[in-house]
């Protein structure tokens, strides 16, 4: 919570955001707002229709079942340009945008056929370079609105989108990484 605000229900309002913002502001403080995708998301992806991985016979999982994104779904990359473009507005200065990215489960998008169909696409059958993918359209979105993206490091070992910043939580990891360009 911040001094005055109580999270009420779980989130802040528009209000709340742009109140907390122009504090911010006042006191020279950069805010750092985060979408955490692909994983943590239970609440969004039981939300979003189309958001939700499928079973193997093509039906979407139970509510709840999924904690992750589809990442084979077009509504999971239009939900986060929704979200993207009204964070944007609330955090004008914000240089950076956090986008998450870690401790993501893949079991889901191992049997999800919108998954597979996505990895035979890429011509690949392994789920973190899907999400390696989905990551690097996230960055892209990010850049594409004039703001550096960053991630939790998880993963690095297939790479850093271009022009993200990175940073680690896990023992032994640097603290901060950017690939430029």
């Amino acid at each position: 919570t911040c001094e005055g605000y109580t999270q009420a229900e779980g989130y802040y309002t528009q209000a709340d955001v742009r109140e907390i913002v122009a504090r911010a502001q006042a006191r020279h403080i950069t805010l750092m707002p985060e979408i955490e995708i692909p994983g943590h998301a239970l609440q969004a992806v039981a939300a979003v229709p189309g958001a939700s991985c499928q079973d193997a016979d093509g039906r979407p999982l139970p509510v709840g079942t999924a904690n992750e994104f589809c990442l084979g779904a077009p509504e999971s990359l239009a939900f986060f340009r929704n979200v993207l473009d009204e964070l944007l507005a609330l955090f004008p200065d914000s240089p950076y945008l956090h986008t998450g990215g870690d401790e993501a489960a893949d079991s889901h998008w191992r049997q999800c056929p919108r998954c597979l169909a996505k990895m035979r696409e890429l011509g690949t059958d392994h789920p973190r370079v899907l999400q390696k993918w989905f990551m690097a359209q996230v960055a892209g979105l990010v850049h594409a609105r004039g703001r550096t993206s960053v991630a939790w490091a998880d993963h690095l070992e297939l790479g850093v989108p271009a022009g993200q910043l990175v940073h680690g939580w896990h023992a032994g990891e640097s603290q901060y990484a950017v690939r430029h360009g």
